[in-house]
């Protein structure tokens, strides 16, 4: 592996994790980590796949939806 596929997979790992602590952090603290751990995954596997461009919204989506669901 040459360092330029090894700086993407990284990089773009490295967003989506830094994406999904934002739901994952916000689940924990409205006692939804159900919605945080899949915020967390769906944010990882979206950086990876086409990194901040579908990281970001993922965060936002997830982050939306434990505010909302809040009792």
């Amino acid at each position: 592996m040459d360092a330029y596929t090894f700086g993407a997979i990284f990089g773009s790992l490295a967003v989506g994790i830094l994406c999904g602590l934002i739901p994952y952090k916000l689940g924990q603290k409205h006692n939804k980590k159900n919605w945080g751990i899949a915020g967390l995954v769906t944010c990882i596997f979206g950086g990876f796949m086409l990194g901040m461009i579908l990281a970001i919204p993922m965060a936002g989506i997830f982050s939306a939806i434990i505010l909302v669901s809040k009792e």
